[in-house]
């Protein structure tokens, strides 16, 4: 078994509270974003060619990753936001989605400021905003991620995996880095080839075999989930995607050190 020591990652997770933060530039969920002058609210194009904004998910103040963030991947000033189409809800399965979800790395703190929402953005869109809590730990990938990296291996190499590293199962819940939660099948190869201008549909049909082939064996790992967001709730407030659904940002390696945050790929998957 190969490459032993990327099947454990450093994580983040992420306890979405009741409390707000006001303070400019505050690790958040919801409320309105901070940006710096001449920063455009994302939109995009939906599916009856309307054109609507994005709606803010969350962001970081960067400040917090270098006691956080063990893998060292994530930049250390600034602020990082997350916006995503919850008018449309893209699940990422055609390259026509890729811009369903969008990340904007502000690296200069000192010069952002509160943004009000657009006014054509729907009241159910402006999220109440959210403290989060969080704290580092060591995931474990999914079975099948981990059968993605290790095809020859059977259940019980996963589960001497899990228990070799003190881990009981796969981590769940609201995360930055690590590895993903995995409700349906493994998303590396479907960002992948998105990524390249294919849609990961069933048996691949379409797609050219070697273009799958080295997918499926590279793809798990060059590309690394870099914002996972779960339900939330709060005070009467509920999010959800889906049936139980889950919000994943991706990113390969090599564009988040080089802060390519343009390149992320949305994917939503769901019960």
């Amino acid at each position: 078994m190969g490459r032993n020591a990327d099947i454990f990652r450093p994580a983040i997770g992420l306890d979405i509270r009741n409390r707000t933060v006001h303070a400019t530039g505050a690790t958040r969920f919801g409320g309105r974003p901070d940006v710096p002058d001449g920063f455009s609210w994302p939109s995009r194009r939906g599916r009856r060619g309307d054109l609507h904004h994005l709606c803010f998910m969350a962001q970081f103040d960067c400040r917090m990753f270098p006691a956080l963030d063990k893998s060292g991947l994530l930049p250390q000033t600034g602020v990082l936001s997350f916006f995503y189409d919850m008018t449309d809800q893209p699940w990422g399965i055609s390259p026509e989605e890729l811009s369903g979800g969008r990340v904007f790395w502000f690296g200069d703190e000192t010069s952002i400021h509160e943004m009000e929402y657009p006014d054509d953005l729907d009241g159910c869109q402006r999220f109440p905003m959210l403290g989060i809590d969080a704290s580092s730990f060591v995931s474990m990938p999914s079975a099948e991620d981990f059968f993605l990296m290790f095809p020859d291996q059977d259940f019980s190499s996963y589960a001497e995996a899990c228990s070799s590293a003190g881990i009981g199962s796969a981590s769940c819940g609201s995360q930055l880095l690590g590895w993903p939660s995995v409700i349906q099948d493994p998303m590396p190869v479907a960002c992948e080839l998105l990524s390249n201008g294919y849609a990961p549909t069933v048996g691949w049909k379409g797609i050219p075999a070697e273009v799958v082939r080295k997918a499926n064996g590279q793809a798990v790992y060059d590309w690394q989930l870099l914002f996972q967001l779960d339900m939330v709730e709060s005070d009467g407030f509920s999010l959800m995607l889906g049936d139980c659904g889950m919000l994943y940002y991706f990113i390969r390696r090599e564009d988040l050190l080089m802060r390519r945050f343009d390149r992320v790929v949305t994917i939503v998957q769901c019960c």
